[in-house]
């Protein structure tokens, strides 16, 4: 079986996209067609690369909570929330304002997600911070 595969998945919400990943590791698919990328080929490559997309969106979801504890939970920050662009300049330090713009929605998707799980809550300014 072969499979098309875009990481523009994640403008889907998150619970989807994960979902959509696990049907496709279920295929057990032998070529997989990225968005963008080389082909990738072998049923060992294919189920790597899936498991590789699943096993990044979980990290990013860990490094999202990492940044809200350390922002609003340090002994030296008075911050109880932050802002999705202070999330994305840590996240994507060092990077350009481009970055910082095409990562907003992925973060925001992840954001969104862990609301739905009951793991943080935007506040009417628009400010996130951990339940």
């Amino acid at each position: 079986m072969s499979l098309k595969l875009s990481t523009d998945t994640l403008f889907l919400p998150v619970v989807k996209d994960m979902a959509s990943l696990h049907k496709l590791l279920a295929y057990k698919p032998n070529t997989i067609y990225p968005g963008h990328g080389p082909l990738i080929e072998g049923q060992t490559s294919s189920i790597a690369k899936i498991e590789e997309y699943i096993n990044h969106r979980n990290e990013r979801e860990q490094q999202i909570l990492s940044v809200l504890q350390e922002k609003t939970k340090a002994p030296s920050s008075s911050a109880t929330a932050v802002t999705t662009r202070e999330i994305v300049e840590v996240l994507y330090a060092g990077l350009g304002v481009g970055v910082f713009i095409a990562a907003t929605k992925p973060v925001v998707a992840h954001l969104k997600k862990l609301e739905d799980d009951g793991k943080v809550v935007r506040d009417p300014d628009g400010k996130w911070r951990l339940l």
